[in-house]
């Protein structure tokens, strides 16, 4: 290894480092996601067991159903070319504003980008 590139390491893990340490006065906040992201339909049925879990909030995964029927994941679609109509998104948003949410006040929609390039399209919902 050159000892440029050595270098340029060990400012990239004393920058990281750094940035993962909490300031003085700042609580730290751990939030779920992994592989088992929840719709808020999902959460809502199930958010008295899902906040007996250690953590302070969730990322969710925007479901919702295309007028043909197809459910689709607003995770891979918004950044696309296709224009979504917001009224396809009211019964997530009727789900997140009628879960009784007590201890996760952390919560994130996860969005994605997908690239033509490599063509990998499978989540795609034509």
């Amino acid at each position: 290894m050159s000892r440029s590139l050595f270098l340029a390491w060990c400012i990239f893990y004393l920058l990281c480092w750094r940035a993962g340490r909490a300031s003085p006065g700042i609580e730290k906040k751990l939030v779920e996601f992994g592989w088992d992201i929840p719709s808020p339909a999902f959460l809502r049925a199930n958010i008295a067991q899902m906040e007996r879990a250690p953590f302070d909030g969730v990322v969710l995964s925007g479901r919702y159903r295309r007028p043909g029927g197809a459910e689709c994941a607003l995770d891979w679609e918004c950044f696309g070319a296709k224009s979504l109509d917001g009224k396809l998104f009211e019964p997530a948003i009727a789900h997140l504003k009628a879960a009784s949410f007590r201890r996760f006040t952390e919560n994130f929609l996860r969005g994605c980008v997908k690239s033509r390039l490599c063509g990998y399209d499978r989540c795609s919902c034509a």
